[in-house]
């Protein structure tokens, strides 16, 4: 017996709903300990690590995260299997490529005598841009991430916290993590391993499949110059005090994150499966839901921040007001550019203006951030960092309200039922 459509998307959604609560309980278990096992060079070096690591995980993922599910949702079986077979064969040889600039850039921005943390956390968060997770958002199957990806580095995460809270030295904490998530990565992999009629990649078709993805790949890698990397940029203009206090609110507002990708992932593949008229009705489904998300995440995080940043760090590491202002800001900013660039843009195949809007952001956050930070702390970072993020939401928005204007004169819109679909 068929399974009603509504039906089926509310599994996905309680789904992968799940999945985001699974993943957040370990960082919030973990980091309150790793927090009061370090001083404030070493907390710093873990957010100087985790930034360059996680902006160069953009690099190895090559776009595939923006670009990817919706190829997934529409291709059968099979091609699943064989894109997915591509894809890790592409990002192997990324992630050797960019780990000695990563730990190059992670001991340069170190404090003094932690380089060796902030490296080894760099290559831990390297390895994410190895995930399956693209991949089984648009196959629909929040269970594949939680088996492969959430389950493997929760379980990271919690023998990482026994280890380091019985004594063992701070640097087997990314180590462990590192070697969870790639256990993840490789059941994955054997699980879309050839079958008899079947090759993997040969070294031609890699080639293409890099020189095709040149335009996502720029646009998330332009991005995470300014999202997935504010810690580093602030590490150049901070004091290792006020570092320090970035990394705690940093830390925070990368838990709130969590939420955006969780209900984005949730529908992006939803949203994919039709265009016109019903392609368009759910499109703005999904974004009226992100801007409801977008406002409770702001307002929590500038209400309930600086509490909730001596809870879990302790007072040395707590946060004040003024940062989590900027980091509430740039929440709503996110949610809504998440949105318009993947539910919007990306099914339309206007990756080009999601560049754009990146280029936007990458230029008005890096160079923002480093007045700001210079001449106002960690509180001009985080509104410097709440203006790039504003920036790419404002162009996205002006994007998507043309192309999908277009798209009507072009196609006149059927007359249909009004309702849910």
């Amino acid at each position: 017996m068929p399974v009603p459509r509504q039906t089926r998307m509310a599994r996905r959604l309680f789904g992968f709903s799940g999945l985001s609560l699974v993943s957040a309980i370990g960082p919030l278990a973990v980091l309150p300990v790793i927090a009061r096992l370090s001083d404030a060079p070493d907390w710093a070096a873990l957010g100087v690590g985790q930034s360059v690591g996680a902006f160069l995980a953009l690099v190895v993922l090559f776009g595939w995260n923006l670009a990817g599910p919706t190829r997934v949702a529409r291709a059968t079986p099979a091609e699943q299997s064989s894109l997915y077979r591509e894809s890790i064969c592409a990002r192997m040889v990324l992630l050797v490529a960019v780990l000695p600039v990563g730990a190059v850039l992670a001991t340069v921005l170190a404090p003094q005598g932690s380089a060796l943390l902030a490296v080894l956390m760099a290559a831990s968060m390297m390895i994410n841009g190895l995930s399956p997770a693209w991949f089984c958002v648009g196959a629909g199957r929040p269970g594949w991430i939680a088996r492969y990806d959430a389950g493997p580095r929760l379980l990271g995460t919690l023998v990482s916290m026994l280890v380091v809270a019985a004594g063992g030295p701070l640097v087997l904490y990314p180590v462990v993590m590192a070697v969870a998530t790639g256990a993840g990565v490789y059941a994955f992999t054997l699980k879309h391993r050839p079958d008899s009629g079947a090759r993997w990649p040969a070294l031609p078709q890699l080639a293409r499949s890099l020189a095709g993805g040149g335009v996502p790949a720029a646009t998330m890698v332009i991005a995470g110059a300014y999202s997935s990397a504010p810690v580093a940029i602030a590490a150049a203009v901070l004091p290792v005090g006020s570092l320090a206090v970035f990394v705690s609110a940093e830390r925070l507002y990368r838990f709130g994150l969590s939420s955006i990708s969780t209900l984005s992932n949730s529908v992006q593949g939803w949203v994919a499966e039709v265009g016109g008229a019903q392609g368009r009705r759910r499109a703005a489904i999904a974004l009226s839901a992100h801007a409801v998300l977008g406002l409770a995440g702001a307002t929590a995080i500038i209400l309930l921040g600086p509490w909730a940043s001596r809870i879990l760090f302790g007072d040395q590491l707590a946060v004040g007001r003024a940062v989590f202002v900027g980091f509430g800001l740039a929440f709503l900013a996110s949610s809504l550019s998440t949105s318009l660039g993947r539910h919007v843009l990306v099914p339309r195949s206007r990756t080009g203006l999601l560049l754009w809007s990146t280029a936007v952001g990458a230029v008005v956050g890096v160079a923002s951030m480093l007045i700001c930070g210079r001449l106002y702390g960690a509180s001009g970072a985080s509104a410097a960092f709440a203006l790039s993020e504003s920036a790419v939401a404002a162009v996205q928005m002006v994007a998507a309200v043309l192309v999908v204007r277009e798209e009507r004169r072009l196609r006149p819109a059927p007359s249909v039922a009004p309702g849910f679909t």
